[in-house]
């Protein structure tokens, strides 16, 4: 069963939807255009993960916008699409989200094994999203997880990937979130990035922490009258 809403606009031609009401609240709008999101997450299991992603490329593919996905390690693209297809039809994410990944195998046509040299895998996501944006008439945005690239590359390499794609934003203009798993040698302080948010659970509640803005601790309180996976923020006092 595919339920649908109705997306979310961008607030301004600066930032991009997460796809949530209460996030975009929090972030004065979204994600920011030309500029590198990273969300620290406290485990890669699928409530940390599909709580940002979800709302997010749902609502992001709902607008006719392409996508490009570094899946995190161990996660299938089918397993990805599974998640999606629930809230966007499942032909739109074959059309629009070209995924990466290790040792990836698929029946899907969109997706890529990453090179054994970091430089090329740059090189082929960039690629691909350029593709992208030409097909679609609008920029890509890019989703990352750097487990899979810390595992794959050493943290050495990745910090020069990512300082890499940071100083190209401002020129894409693409919004690029990267996904941080706490078990990871790679550290937040690591990478430039203009937000950060932290997915964890605090005292058995699931909760967002803002460290970039700063916010509270903020429970994430799932709405199941709306018929979607959606949620509010609550403060946790």
């Amino acid at each position: 069963i595919m339920v649908e809403r109705e997306p979310i606009t961008d607030p301004s031609k600066e930032k991009i939807s997460t796809g949530n009401r209460s996030l975009d609240a929090i972030l004065g709008g979204g994600f920011e255009k030309g500029m590198l999101s990273l969300i620290e997450v406290e485990d890669l299991a699928a409530p940390y993960l599909e709580t940002i992603y979800i709302p997010f490329l749902s609502n992001h593919l709902q607008q006719g916008r392409p996508a490009v996905v570094l899946l995190p390690e161990g996660w299938s693209p089918d397993r990805f699409i599974q998640g999606l297809s629930h809230f966007v039809d499942a032909g739109c994410v074959e059309k629009q989200v070209v995924f990466f990944g290790r040792h990836v195998l698929s029946k899907h046509e969109n997706v890529r094994s990453i090179d054994d040299d970091p430089w090329k895998t740059l090189q082929e996501i960039r690629y691909e999203a350029t593709l992208l944006e030409r097909e679609f008439k609008t920029q890509a945005t890019e989703l990352f997880s750097l487990n899979t690239l810390e595992n794959k590359y050493g943290i050495t390499d990745v910090k020069g990937m990512m300082a890499e794609i940071t100083a190209a934003l401002p020129t894409t203009q693409r919004a690029t979130v990267t996904i941080l798993s706490k078990q990871q040698a790679l550290k937040s302080g690591s990478i430039a990035h203009a937000i950060h948010l932290k997915v964890q659970e605090l005292c058995g509640v699931f909760s967002i922490f803002g460290v970039i803005p700063r916010t509270n601790f903020l429970a994430v309180r799932p709405m199941l009258s709306t018929g979607f996976l959606d949620y509010e923020l609550v403060p946790i006092v």
